[in-house]
């Protein structure tokens, strides 16, 4: 049986269980014709074809990928506190959830990726 976002999301203690629920939903929220799906067995979303962001949990962290460099240039000194290894944001679960972070990175991926759609389509 192949892995779903749900049972992966399953497969995590009860705290993290709960931020990852928020965070798959507000991915869907703002990007509502994201495609969800499993890749690399953690939850992916794809936007015009190809992969929007994923996100994955870890026993003190969760991190969503990839940090690019549209992001990068949209939140500036925002992302400081997060920017862990090359192309991750990290936030761990120890600390309250920066839901509204999250958001903005959510918003520029969407902007970076919206450009990049429409440059192609001409």
């Amino acid at each position: 049986m192949s892995q779903t976002v749900d049972t992966y999301i399953a497969g995590f203690p009860k705290a993290s269980q709960e931020v990852l629920r928020t965070l798959r939903a507000l991915f869907l929220e703002l990007v509502p014709d994201a495609v969800e799906q499993m890749s690399y067995n953690i939850p992916a979303y794809k936007l015009h074809g190809r992969v929007f962001l994923y996100f994955a949990a870890f026993p003190h962290h969760v991190s969503i990928y990839p940090r690019t460099r549209g992001i990068e240039e949209r939140l500036g000194d925002v992302l400081t506190p997060y920017a862990k290894g090359k192309g991750t944001m990290q936030f761990s679960l120890a600390l309250p959830m920066p839901y509204e972070v999250i958001r903005q990175i959510l918003l520029a991926r969407k902007q970076e990726m919206n450009l990049v759609y429409a440059k192609r389509a001409k």
